[in-house]
C-alpha cells in the first residue's frame, strides 16, 4: 500500500494530501479532494493501540456531545491507526489571543462569547457523555475571532471510568490541574477539566496566566511548583507571596477590571476550589455569569480603544467610564427584564443603536443564543424618537406607554419608543421589558 494511501473502516481507501501537522503522537494530512484531515497514530504500543481503537469505535456510536466538537468521521485502519475528521479552516488558537497582536484584533464580546461557547460546550460533554476532556489547553480550542464561534479539535484523548481505557495524556503544561502536575493523580478527570476551564477563561479575558506571581516570573525555576503542589491564587485576598504587579514588565491586565462578580466566581475557581477539586466552579455558573456580562457590555466610542466594550459598572449607572481607555460614556440604555406574572427580576440588558434582542431576553426558560434566526426585535435609531425596538418576530407582542395601563398592539415589523417608562410584553411565555433609560 502507497504511504499516500489509507484504508478506514467506512470509506473504503483515500488519497493523502499535503502534511497539515506533525506531533509526538501522530501525523495530520489533508484528505486529497476533501475538506478533511486524517490523523495516523505512529509508535503506539499494542495495548495503546487496541484502547484508542476502542475510545474511537465508542466515540464514534456516541456522537458527538454538541457541534463544537470536531468529532472522529471515520476510523483508519491501515497504515496504522488513526482517523478520519473535518478539517477546521480560518479559525485560530485560543491559546494565541493573548498575544500583543491579538489584543485589539478581538474585542471584549467576541472574548466573552468564546469563553460563553467553551464552557457551554464541556457542559454537554461533561453531562451529556460523563466523558473527562483530559488534555484542555488553548492548543486544542480554535476560534472564529469574528463571531466568537468555536471547535474543539483532539477529542481522541477522552474518557470515561468503567468505558474506555485510561486516556494516553495527563494534559498541556500551565493548563493543568495542579493535582496532576504535582503527580498527586495520574488521570484526568472531569474536575481536572473544570481546573483547565477556568485557567483558559482567565487569560482569555485577562492575559495572563492565574497561577504566576511575579516570582516566578523573574525565576522561571519555580515554576513547576506554582502550578502543582505549591500553587497559589495570583490574586488571593489572604496570601500575596504570589502576586502579581508586574503588568508593563510581563503583559496582561489587572482583575480590578472585572465586575465583583465575575472577580469572584474566579476566586471561587483558583482559591476554593484549586486544591479542593470537588469545589471547583462548574459549567452552569459560569455561563450565568458570562450571560450577564455579555447582556451588560457598553460601548466605548473611542474607536482607538483596545477592548471596544466595557463592562457596565456595580450598582448600574447611566454614565459610564470605559475601563480600557477612562473614556466617558454617557446616556447608557437599559431595559429590565422580568416575569410579568410573578415580577421576578431576570436579567439587566444595555441596549444600542443596532443590538437586538434573542429568544432567550424576550422569552421565559430560553438557552442563551447568538444565532440571528433567535432574534426577536431590534434597536434602531430614530432621528426624531431617538432609540426604537422594531418586532422582527412572527409574533403580536403588547406595549404600554409611560402612565397609562391600556395595553396596545405591537405587531411584527412595528416599532415602539425606549424611552423610560414604556413597556414591552414579548407575547405568550414572554418577558416583560421595562426601559429604564
Amino acid at each position: 500500500m502507497s504511504p499516500a494511501t489509507i484504508s478506514t473502516r467506512s470509506s473504503g481507501t483515500l488519497q493523502l494530501g499535503k502534511p497539515v501537522s506533525s506531533g509526538g503522537q501522530a501525523e495530520l494530512f489533508m484528505v486529497r479532494g476533501e475538506k478533511r484531515v486524517a490523523k495516523i497514530y505512529h509508535g503506539l504500543p499494542p495495548t495503546q493501540t487496541n484502547i484508542q481503537r476502542d475510545r474511537l469505535s465508542t466515540m464514534m456510536k456516541l456522537g458527538p456531545p454538541s457541534n463544537a466538537f470536531v468529532w472522529p468521521l471515520d476510523i483508519i485502519e491501515r497504515p496504522s491507526l488513526g482517523y478520519v475528521m473535518e478539517y477546521v479552516d480560518g479559525y485560530k488558537p485560543l491559546g494565541v489571543l493573548a498575544n500583543t497582536e491579538f489584543l485589539n484584533r478581538v474585542d471584549l464580546r467576541t472574548r466573552l462569547r468564546i469563553c460563553y461557547r467553551l464552557v457551554d460546550a464541556f457542559e454537554k460533554l461533561h453531562q451529556k457523555t460523563g466523558y473527562a476532556y483530559c488534555d484542555l489547553s488553548g492548543n486544542n480550542i480554535l476560534c472564529d475571532i469574528r463571531n466568537g464561534d468555536i471547535r474543539i479539535i483532539d477529542n481522541d484523548n477522552l474518557w470515561v471510568e468503567g468505558v474506555v481505557g485510561p486516556s494516553g495524556v495527563s494534559g498541556t503544561y500551565r493548563c493543568m490541574a495542579p493535582e496532576i502536575e504535582s503527580g498527586a493523580i495520574r488521570q484526568p478527570n472531569v474536575e481536572t477539566d473544570l481546573h483547565s476551564l477556568a485557567v483558559l477563561i482567565f487569560i482569555t479575558l485577562l492575559f495572563h496566566h492565574p497561577l504566576i506571581g511575579d516570582k516566578v516570573h523573574d525565576d522561571s525555576l519555580l515554576e513547576q511548583r506554582a502550578l502543582g503542589s505549591e500553587a497559589l491564587y495570583i490574586y488571593h485576598p489572604k496570601n500575596r507571596q504570589n502576586a502579581y504587579t508586574k503588568y508593563q514588565e510581563y503583559g496582561g491586565v489587572s482583575i480590578s477590571m472585572l465586575p465583583p462578580s465575575l472577580a469572584a466566581l474566579f476566586g471561587d475557581a483558583f482559591v476554593t476550589g484549586l486544591h479542593n477539586p470537588r469545589l471547583r466552579v462548574r459549567e452552569t455558573n459560569w455561563k450565568r455569569e458570562l450571560t450577564n456580562r455579555l447582556d451588560t457590555l457598553v460601548r466605548c466610542p473611542n474607536a482607538a480603544c483596545i477592548g471596544r466594550q466595557t463592562y457596565l459598572p456595580t450598582p448600574p449607572a447611566p454614565e459610564v467610564t470605559c475601563n480600557w481607555c477612562r473614556t466617558k460614556i454617557r446616556n447608557v440604555h437599559m431595559i429590565k427584564l422580568s416575569n410579568p406574572s410573578t415580577g421576578q427580576f431576570q436579567r439587566l440588558k444595555v441596549v444600542y443603536d443596532g443590538d437586538v434582542l434573542s429568544a432567550h431576553h424576550c422569552k421565559l426558560n430560553q438557552t442563551y443564543n447568538f444565532s440571528s434566526e433567535s432574534c426577536y426585535a431590534r434597536v434602531e435609531h430614530d432621528p426624531a424618537h431617538g432609540l426604537t425596538l422594531r418586532n422582527i418576530s412572527s409574533e403580536s407582542l403588547t406595549y404600554y406607554q409611560p402612565g397609562d395601563p391600556t395595553p396596545r398592539p405591537f405587531p411584527p415589523d412595528k416599532r415602539v419608543r425606549l424611552q423610560v417608562g414604556y413597556r414591552v410584553l414579548f407575547g405568550g411565555n414572554g418577558l416583560q421589558a421595562d426601559v429604564l433609560g
